[in-house]
């Protein structure tokens, strides 16, 4: 499996991952999380990690491996410029939806 970096530095996996996360999210999913952890090595800057927000009690349930969110940075590094400002009108747009 070869890694398409972009000019940012990133993978395209570590895009998807990162789109993830952009406005905060516990994640419970292996590969986002491994893909994450990359980012957070090689691009410190552009994500914080921190411990999962929302921990089932039932330890049963699926446990998240933790929490991220991304820096406005980490939003700029995987946004063109145009969307870039439109995102937080659509973000609130789509919030909105019953």
């Amino acid at each position: 499996m070869h890694h398409h970096k972009k000019g940012n530095g990133l993978t395209k996996e570590q895009i998807k991952a990162m789109h993830a996360v952009i406005d905060g999210a516990d994640v419970y999913n292996r590969t986002i999380a491994v893909r994450l952890r990359e980012v957070e090595k090689n691009n410190p800057t552009l994500i914080r990690i921190t411990k999962a927000h929302r921990t089932p009690r039932d330890g049963a349930a699926a446990q998240p491996y933790f929490g991220a969110i991304l820096t406005a940075a980490g939003v700029e590094a995987i946004t063109p410029r145009k969307q870039f400002r439109a995102r937080t009108a659509r973000n609130a747009a789509i919030e909105a939806r019953p």
